[in-house]
């Protein structure tokens, strides 16, 4: 089955109260390739890069998919590895932007093999079920706000929250994470969001370790991203000076990347995104290395729920990945997706169903289109 045509598209949805951080439009872009083949059958992937610089992923996929037109659609490996233009695609926003189309060529694997996508990575049989976390808790909420928010996240069935700081005085953030730690007490789990590889200028080590000895107390699941991701050898000595664990990975690309947090063992949890890591097949190589050096792995989402779906699929298929993120905050895209999704005391119940969820393109353009300007932009840090 040979690929005949890959197609890249954008599409603008309102995003939560159409005041999220970073979002000044109130829309979130999101970035989508369509792989047509020459047997009818369709795949689609997604991609991180695309909330930040969508024409330009646009461009990017148009460069791809010239050498991809004639390729076999049901080798995602092989062309991963074969698909390279040196001192480009290696890491960055190539890498990222060729995430939409592996995933897209294992959407049309699972399909035509009538195989889950855990079912094709593994060899054994694929977990029935992964811990998953409720991501939402915006760096600019109040303290009312998160209050409001855990207890939402708590009625629907989640054990688990994430709630971001750093963009407010370091004091409204304490207040605001004393706030989520006292509803979910003891029994549930909170993680924190630093956002230091959104934030810039980013928290350097010595902040870092004078707040984060602030929260020891609060007994936080993980700190994420308490540095920016590039500062391999702070992330380490961070590590010696805190008793939370901490997590990060969500903006690594590269082989190099990856192989460095591990083998340095710079976090506790390593946090690789299907739609930013290079696709399925690197998260299945990202995850045998972690596994081989004892890591534990958290995959990270951020999107659609494509974005979603695939990431579960990698959840589901490696027995040290511990959890799943599932975004809380509301995209109006998403209701348009066939996607069943149950959550039984904090844990997402696996389901059989083969390839990925995807509405009809032409539709999705229609009620979804791309609104030009809607791409990140972060307004400055309160002081």
């Amino acid at each position: 089955m040979k690929i005949v045509k890959v197609t890249p598209f954008l599409s603008s949805s309102n995003y939560g109260s159409g005041k999220v951080l970073g979002q000044p439009l109130g829309a979130k872009t999101l970035g989508f390739v369509e792989i047509e083949t020459s047997e009818g059958v369709l795949g689609y992937g997604e991609a991180y890069c695309a909330i930040y610089a969508p024409e330009s992923f646009i461009e990017v996929i148009k460069i791809f998919s010239d050498e991809l037109v004639g390729e076999d659609a049901l080798n995602p490996e092989f062309l991963y590895d074969r698909i390279h233009i040196p001192f480009v695609t290696r890491s960055g926003f190539f890498r990222s932007a060729y995430s939409a189309i592996d995933i897209a060529l294992w959407d049309i694997k699972s399909k035509y093999e009538k195989k889950t996508i855990a079912g094709l990575i593994t060899i054994d049989q694929s977990k029935k079920k992964i811990k998953v976390y409720a991501s939402g808790g915006s760096a600019a909420f109040t303290p009312k706000e998160i209050e409001e928010d855990v207890n939402t996240q708590i009625s629907l069935g989640h054990n688990s929250y994430k709630m971001r700081v750093g963009f407010q005085s370091w004091e409204n953030d304490l207040e605001r994470i004393e706030k989520a730690k006292n509803i979910l007490g003891n029994s549930k789990e909170l993680m924190v969001d630093a956002i230091m590889g959104t934030i810039n200028p980013p928290w350097t080590i010595e902040i870092a370790k004078k707040q984060l000895k602030q929260v020891e107390k609060f007994n936080l699941t993980w700190i994420e991203e308490p540095l920016a991701p590039d500062n391999l050898l702070d992330y380490k000595e961070l590590k010696t000076h805190i008793s939370i664990p901490i997590a990060g990975g969500e903006a690594l690309s590269s082989k190099l990347d990856f192989e460095s947090y591990i083998s340095n063992q710079s976090v506790d949890y390593l946090q690789p995104d299907v739609t930013h890591c290079g696709g399925i097949t690197a998260a299945i190589r990202i995850c045998k290395l972690a596994k081989k050096y004892g890591m534990k792995i958290s995959m990270h989402v951020w999107g659609s729920s494509l974005a979603f779906a695939a990431n579960k699929e990698v959840a589901l298929a490696f027995d040290n990945v511990h959890w799943l993120e599932e975004p809380t905050v509301s995209l109006d895209i998403s209701k348009e997706f066939s996607f069943s999704k149950t959550i039984v005391e904090g844990e997402l119940i696996a389901t059989e169903e083969f390839g990925l969820p995807f509405p009809d393109r032409k539709e999705i353009l229609k009620k979804y289109p791309y609104i030009p300007g809607s791409g990140f932009k972060f307004p400055a840090r309160a002081k």
